[in-house]
């Protein structure tokens, strides 16, 4: 695996993540809102080329 791989999984898999939920806090706060966080499927499903650890 290179690492542009790397980072585009970890900017979809994490950053996209805190983004969201940065840009979203104050509208959340407001109408007592909660955030649930769904992992992929990588999780339970490993790929051993592509699978990765962050």
């Amino acid at each position: 695996m290179k690492i542009e791989d790397y980072n585009k999984v970890f900017d979809l898999d994490v950053k996209a993540v805190v983004d969201m939920t940065i840009q979203s806090l104050m509208l959340l706060k407001e109408n007592g809102e909660n955030i649930i966080n769904m992992s992929s499927v990588r999780v339970t499903h490993v790929i051993t080329e592509i699978s990765m650890v962050y």
